[in-house]
């Protein structure tokens, strides 16, 4: 398992451990802009089915992406300790149960480069997508009875130290962003302007 693989499943798991708690942007990170949309499954042609595979079709700041994912199986080891901190420094070992069949890898149609990181163990899509030089993280709205998502898209603040897994420094597109986990929204949170001033949109 590489450095990078290993950085996408503590994440992974950290979004999934703090699925209902709220957490301010990591240092050295801000919230570039979000939207909301409804990722659409997509069917597969007669006769080409994969019970492994699903693909989704997810629109990220106004363009349409097709997302191709595969189940990967044992992606999270049986014994798989976390290890955090609590408010008062002391250091907590957990070793949370991991569903084995709900983790997906994958790839976005048509981009040169790009990878697709995602979990739905505990409903709806979870995760990061890495398009290009763009990072987001995706993860659905609390209660939301149409299968409603943010997608926040991720920039490094000037002067902050840059997080990459796997590649050089010379080679920009290979690098990976890796922001903390967010908190859910619920849809009155989306709905509350004053909620979101923490949040630029630069579009």
């Amino acid at each position: 398992m590489n450095a990078c693989l290993s950085w996408l499943i503590v994440i992974l798991l950290k979004i999934i451990q703090n699925a209902a708690s709220r957490q301010a942007p990591p240092q050295g990170f801000r919230y570039a802009s979000y939207d909301v949309i409804i990722p659409r499954k997509l069917s597969p042609k007669y006769g080409q089915e994969e019970p492994q595979d699903v693909s989704y079709l997810l629109q990220i700041e106004g363009n349409p992406h097709v997302v191709f994912l595969r189940q990967r199986r044992s992606f999270i080891p049986k014994v798989f300790p976390v290890f955090t901190y609590d408010t008062a420094g002391i250091l907590q070992v957990d070793h949370p149960f991991i569903k084995d069949d709900c983790f997906y890898h994958g790839f976005i149609q048509r981009k040169s480069f790009s990878r697709v990181t995602l979990s739905t163990c505990s409903g709806g899509l979870r995760g990061l997508l890495q398009i290009e030089n763009k990072t987001y993280e995706i993860e659905p709205v609390q209660e939301s009875s149409t299968f409603q998502h943010v997608v926040f898209r991720l920039e490094v603040e000037e002067g902050a130290v840059r997080m990459a897994c796997g590649g050089s420094l010379e080679n920009e597109a290979s690098e990976l962003q890796i922001p903390q986990p967010i908190a859910n929204y619920t849809k009155s949170t989306l709905d509350v302007k004053e909620r979101w001033r923490g949040i630029v949109d630069d579009r």
